[in-house]
């Protein structure tokens, strides 16, 4: 099997509409990273007001969005 190097660009994704560069794919690594360890905040308290259920639910949804764009990218880095 080839590497994506070696086979012609226009039979591969074209990832750039998911992130430019590696180095936009880290930061949005890091960043989910950091959002993960932020949802831990919200243990045991998430129900304690509308507040922190609205702003937990959100901070969950925002981390899985961006977590689904790297697996995409990374997984489509692979096809």
């Amino acid at each position: 099997m080839k590497d994506r190097k070696d086979i012609d660009k226009k039979y591969t994704w074209n990832l750039d509409k998911i992130y430019s560069s590696i180095d936009d794919f880290d930061k949005d690594y890091e960043l989910a990273i950091n959002k993960i360890e932020e949802l831990k905040n919200y243990e045991n308290n998430l129900t304690d007001s509308s507040k922190n259920m609205y702003e937990g639910i959100k901070l969950y949804f925002d981390t899985g969005r961006i977590m689904e764009k790297l697996y995409m990218y990374a997984h489509l880095s692979f096809d």
